[in-house]
């Protein structure tokens, strides 16, 4: 008797999220103009003479089109821009600008709410300065160009078929870089300057080396 209560139980839930795919709104066809924001900030500066401060911001635009109702493929533009301190003597400034083709891929759990996957290839272009204060003060300015797939998770909620918020989470990132780097090296006034290409591959799941953000918040207007 409890078996069969078991299954129908397991059936009905079946049943509902069978209703709830089907009750998703119609978005076939249909496109999309959509902002992303990030921001964080952190401190520490339990001892002074080890304290570091942490920063970093920016921001997407994006235009897609829905394939249909579970599939959306679009373009983005962003612009990012961090900062380090590390006590008195230390500091890094990144800034940078990417483009970015993805597709997304919605799970819907009800009209208005649905998961998403996001697989995106982003080519970025980043400068970033490094300084160390010392003895001597040290410069090291890294220009440079990186070829990226990266992927997200999120949660979409839409007010009727015009706008929606969603909430997204990069976990994942798999790039290649080439970069010119130019060390300067100032003591009594005189600089010393070496400078060298260098290229990098990485992997990561998490924000990794930084030039494209973790969590960010976004906000989407849908039109036909």
């Amino acid at each position: 008797m409890k078996r069969l209560t078991y299954k129908k139980l397991f059936s009905l839930i079946v049943l509902l999220l069978g209703i709830n795919t089907i009750q998703a709104q119609d978005f076939n066809g249909r496109k999309s103009i959509g902002l992303n924001f990030f921001a964080a900030q952190t401190d520490n500066k339990e001892d002074t003479a080890y304290s570091s401060s942490s920063g970093n911001r920016g921001g997407n635009i994006n235009v897609a089109y829905f394939l249909n109702n579970d599939w959306q493929v679009g373009i983005g533009f962003g612009l990012n821009r961090s900062s380090n301190e590390f006590g008195s003597h230390s500091s890094n400034k990144q800034s940078g600008w990417n483009w970015q083709l993805f597709a997304r891929n919605y799970y819907w759990s009800s009209k208005k709410t649905a998961f998403f996957l996001e697989p995106a290839f982003t080519y970025q272009n980043t400068w970033i300065e490094d300084k160390a204060n010392n003895l001597s003060l040290s410069t090291r300015t890294h220009r440079g160009i990186t070829y990226e797939l990266n992927a997200k998770l999120g949660f979409l909620y839409t007010i009727n078929q015009r706008f929606g918020v969603d909430l997204s989470f990069q976990f994942i990132r798999l790039g290649y870089g080439t970069a010119n780097v130019t060390n300067a090296i100032t003591t009594n006034g005189e600089t010393e300057e070496a400078s060298e290409k260098i290229t990098t591959a990485y992997f990561a799941l998490t924000r990794g080396i930084g030039s494209i953000q973790s969590v960010s918040l976004g906000f989407k207007y849908f039109f036909k």
